[in-house]
């Protein structure tokens, strides 16, 4: 079990928080997962 009272997307920091991760989520993590999928390599 984590330590509950840890917050990790405090109120503060959300807009930055959501801000970085429109970009980092489809370049990134997405990106990854695409690549994985992907049958040609223009895809």
């Amino acid at each position: 079990m984590g330590d509950a009272s840890v917050d990790f997307y405090p109120m503060e920091l959300r807009g930055e928080i959501d801000r970085i991760n429109a970009i980092v989520y489809p370049n990134v993590n997405n990106g990854v997962y695409r690549c994985g999928f992907a049958t040609t390599q223009a895809a």
